[in-house]
């Protein structure tokens, strides 16, 4: 073989090395980068079931007005929400709807703590019913602030007296720590008597 012939040859196992070696380094990144992104992932989880993620809680009452009436806790979302703090306030003397701004903080407190922790798709039911349980008056409104590890909520929630019964409505919100909404309504709710629980939407943006 000529000098030609074996310089050629010798380039040509350089290039061959230099793509193998190439392809094992690109390989191995991108294994890198794929362990990277599920141990990032992993944390993620981790980090959601223990402190609820972006799960929601929220009140909802069956029987307002009833001697059986009774006061659920429910999740919107798919992780357990642990170590709750919940307190409800009597708004109703604002009257029918209410206009300007107020701290609910300044009204009467109907729960004071609880302790709680809800799974999603697992109602806990309240041993204290924390709403009117003999309404006199057409109108009913309470404020629930939710401190939880994944931050702290709102819900108003109003109850209407109907010919046929009672009607329930309330929205959920995040807020901060001078109770001032942040972002948009993360749950809403809308029923009439006769229609069990048939409006609740759970998500983000609803206004």
């Amino acid at each position: 073989m000529s000098a030609n012939g074996i310089s050629f040859v010798g380039v040509l196992i350089t290039v061959i090395g230099m793509v193998i070696t190439g392809w094992g380094v690109y390989k191995s990144g991108v294994e890198s980068g794929q362990k990277t992104d599920e141990i990032f992932r992993l944390n993620e989880e981790l980090q959601s079931q223990s402190t609820g993620g972006n799960s929601i809680f929220y009140f909802h009452v069956d029987g307002f007005g009833t001697p059986d009436a009774k006061a659920q806790l429910e999740v919107c979302g798919e992780y357990a929400i642990r170590d709750a703090t919940i307190e409800v306030f009597d708004v109703s003397e604002r009257g029918d709807p209410g206009t300007g701004s107020y701290n609910p903080l300044d009204y009467p407190r109907k729960l004071h703590t609880v302790q709680a922790a809800v799974h999603p798709y697992r109602s806990r039911k309240l041993r204290v019913f924390p709403f009117e349980s003999n309404p006199t008056n057409d109108y009913y409104k309470y404020v629930v602030i939710t401190d939880a590890t994944n931050g702290t909520t709102q819900q108003d929630i109003t109850f209407r007296r109907k010919k046929s019964g009672w009607s329930q409505s309330y929205a959920v919100a995040a807020v901060d720590d001078n109770m001032k909404r942040k972002g948009s309504v993360l749950i809403k709710y809308s029923d009439e008597p006769t229609e069990p629980r048939p409006n609740l939407e759970c998500g983000n943006n609803l206004e």
